[in-house]
């Protein structure tokens, strides 16, 4: 394997935490970082401290979906109106 970090997502509404998890130890030999999105901190918490996932544990990081989506149409929003200002730095 190379050296070049990656970045997995796994985003769990309907499906169990510990199955997106295990997928994750699948790819545990990988540079990367791996994120959850989920609403439920406390059930990745929970699990993820299972001896299973010692492998990933230090590298898997918790997204919140509801802060997510608000920095999406935050983002979206800016970008809409950014040209009013009209600053070439910050355009995009």
């Amino acid at each position: 394997m190379g050296t070049t970090p990656t970045t997995l997502f796994e985003v769990v509404l309907t499906t169990d935490m510990r199955t997106s998890l295990l997928k994750f130890t699948e790819a545990a030999e990988l540079n990367a970082r791996y994120y959850v999105v989920s609403n439920n901190k406390e059930l990745l918490e929970k699990t993820i401290s299972k001896s299973i996932f010692n492998q990933i544990r230090h590298k898997t990081h918790f997204i919140n979906l509801n802060e997510l989506l608000r920095n999406y149409y935050i983002t979206k929003l800016w970008r809409a109106n950014i040209e009013v200002f009209k600053l070439p730095y910050l355009s995009t």
